[in-house]
């Protein structure tokens, strides 16, 4: 086990496998994340442009 924590591909594959043994799926999920940094960028993108948009509609909204 130590020797894939050594390699990302190898974390990614300790994570699916403790995946499958308890329920604790999002902090595995989150640890594949970190893994895969485009995935883990596009995923920050994301949340920053719904954070964005859900604040230009409280201040329209406020305007109102």
């Amino acid at each position: 086990m130590s020797t894939l924590a050594r390699f990302p591909a190898g974390r990614i594959l300790l994570h699916l496998l403790a995946m499958l043994g308890n329920s604790e799926f999002r902090f595995h999920f989150a640890g594949i994340l970190r893994e895969l940094p485009s995935v883990d960028a596009a995923t920050t993108l994301v949340i920053r442009a719904h954070t964005r948009f859900v604040a230009a509609l409280v201040a329209t909204a406020a305007l109102i």
